[in-house]
């Protein structure tokens, strides 16, 4: 039977977070002391290298609530982004959704011209059946047909 991680992760980390707080609390508040990006989200894996854990135990603080509430509660209190933080993620799918509401507004213009075009295309096609069946009339006639404007 396997038993969890998040004890053993847990009773780690919550000294080492009390730890950071009285450190950051201690610099004035001014930067924070838990290890960040350079985007400012919570660095994972400098947690994790604190704590003297695996790298294979990153993807706990990522799936385990409770790990990641924690981690989450001190980091937004420094000024932090959260654990799993998208950041400029954000700004990219924003520009990615435009993109993609933009090419679907062209895609259905350019269907509505290509049905326009096939229904012309129709017409020109009876069109051109109809005279072609007047010039074989005249070809073994010899006699002109008047059908108003058309000859």
């Amino acid at each position: 039977m396997s038993r969890s991680v998040v004890p053993d992760i847990l009773s780690r980390l919550e000294p080492l977070l009390e730890d950071k707080v009285r450190a950051w609390e201690a610099n004035g508040r001014a930067t924070p002391s838990l290890p960040y990006t350079s985007d400012g989200k919570v660095n994972v894996r400098g947690l994790v290298k604190l704590l003297g854990l695996p790298v294979q135990q990153e993807q706990h603080f990522f799936k385990k609530a409770e790990i990641r509430s924690v981690v989450n509660a001190v980091a937004q209190e420094q000024g932090l982004k959260p654990i799993g933080a998208r950041g400029d993620q954000d700004d990219v799918d924003a520009v990615v959704g435009n993109r993609m509401k933009l090419e679907a507004r062209r895609h259905s213009e350019l269907g509505k011209l290509v049905a326009e075009q096939a229904a012309t295309i129709e017409w020109q096609r009876r069109e051109i059946a109809s005279l072609r069946e007047q010039l074989r009339i005249v070809e073994e006639t010899g006699q002109t047909v008047r059908l108003g404007g058309v000859l």
